[in-house]
């Protein structure tokens, strides 16, 4: 999955928080934290959530990050009110309301059912070749070449000292490159098609920023400064502390269990 999130409405951070934590331990999930200064992964876990909840914006709360279906109804029952699910990968997207009502009942003030059943049936614009740039240049407030730069860069750090001029370095790069260029992107289809239905919605504007990766990469860097503020920090690390805002405000919702 490359995207997803659970959006709620009239709550604030914590009651959400309070709401996940309870269900989740009550079906045998126990928290843990991956990252620095955390407790680790549990290694026998075989099953895991993990979200990242930001706090109240204009009247919703955003979980960014993977959940366990299955559980979202007993979540939307604990706070009362419904819970707009949302995910896309590769191929498709999903959105569904858990809980009593329909997606209508969210439609944005100047929208219609009928905007709503157009947005449905969105036919996506052809992708560019090089869409994960493009987002870069969106995100971070670079030009394309600044964007390649920074790409460049962040692989080359990552590198580190394996030997470049060597075929396995080359080849190395070139496939840190690939993957890189070949990651999520909101300009791929089925992203396209989930926003089209999103922006119809009463959900704040500003939903799809920042990335889940870019919130990781953010709230990851945050807490190796917070252990050590002279910490040296990825290129990415850095672009990713510039357009999270207070990464270490999101509440964390690490879950996982054995069976």
């Amino acid at each position: 999955m490359d995207w997803s999130s659970l959006f709620i409405s009239g709550k604030k951070q914590k009651e959400v928080y309070q709401a996940i934590d309870t269900v989740h331990r009550e079906h045998g999930y126990q928290p843990y934290n991956p990252f620095p200064g955390g407790t680790g992964t549990p290694r026998e876990a075989k099953h895991f959530v993990k979200l990242l909840i930001q706090w109240k914006q204009n009247g919703w709360v955003q979980a960014f990050g993977e959940a366990d279906p299955d559980l979202l109804p007993a979540i939307a029952t604990v706070l009362e009110t419904p819970i707009i699910y949302a995910w896309i990968n590769k191929e498709q997207h999903h959105i569904e309301l858990i809980g009593e009502g329909t997606l209508l009942q969210y439609l944005a003030d100047g929208k219609t059912e009928d905007d709503f059943n157009k947005a449905k049936q969105f036919v996506p614009s052809e992708v560019p070749q090089n869409a994960a740039i493009d987002d870069i240049v969106k995100a971070y407030g670079v030009g394309g070449k600044g964007a390649q730069k920074l790409l460049d860069k962040t692989t080359n750090r990552m590198l580190g000292k394996l030997n470049h001029t060597t075929k396995e370095g080359e080849s190395f790069q070139a496939d840190a490159q690939q993957a890189i260029q070949q990651a999520f992107s909101w300009q791929q289809p089925s992203a396209q098609k989930l926003s089209a239905i999103l922006r119809c919605l009463s959900i704040p504007a500003g939903w799809q920023s920042p990335t889940q990766q870019t919130l990781i990469t953010a709230y990851q860097a945050a807490c190796l400064l917070e252990l050590d503020d002279n910490t040296p920090l990825l290129p990415s690390d850095d672009q990713a502390l510039d357009i999270v805002d207070y990464p270490l405000d999101y509440k964390l919702a690490y879950y996982a269990k054995g069976v």
